[in-house]
């Protein structure tokens, strides 16, 4: 079967092909996962997070209203982003301050740069 004439065959190959790499990356590598870090990154709403957080730490408090989020939506998006390692969080009296995790998403980028150049 020539997958010139099938697209959808041809694009499904280049993904499995990708999450191979991807599985054995993360099993070579085990202090990031591509996938969760992939996951993490489809919804649009985690990505104006680390967009917004990019001009540093921000208490949760401030990261809903700007986002116009409710506050616990807000909250599942944030331990998404941590879960996956690309936001650090500390307590500061009784607020959580969040960042990015830029070491780590360095490692997200380098890794990713493999798989795609």
């Amino acid at each position: 079967m020539n997958l010139k004439h099938h697209p959808r065959l041809c694009f499904k190959f280049i993904i499995d092909t990708i999450s191979i790499y991807i599985d054995i990356v993360s099993i070579m590598n085990e202090k990031i996962n591509i996938k969760k870090y992939l996951k993490a990154l489809t919804e649009p709403n985690r990505l104006a997070i680390l967009i917004f957080l990019k001009a540093g730490e921000k208490c949760a408090c401030e990261i809903h209203p700007k986002l116009k989020l409710p506050q616990n939506l807000s909250s599942h998006h944030l331990k998404i982003l941590k879960d996956a390692g690309l936001l650090k969080s500390r307590q500061k009296g009784t607020k959580i301050l969040y960042s990015r995790n830029e070491e780590i998403i360095k490692i997200y980028q380098t890794e990713l740069t493999k798989i795609i150049i």
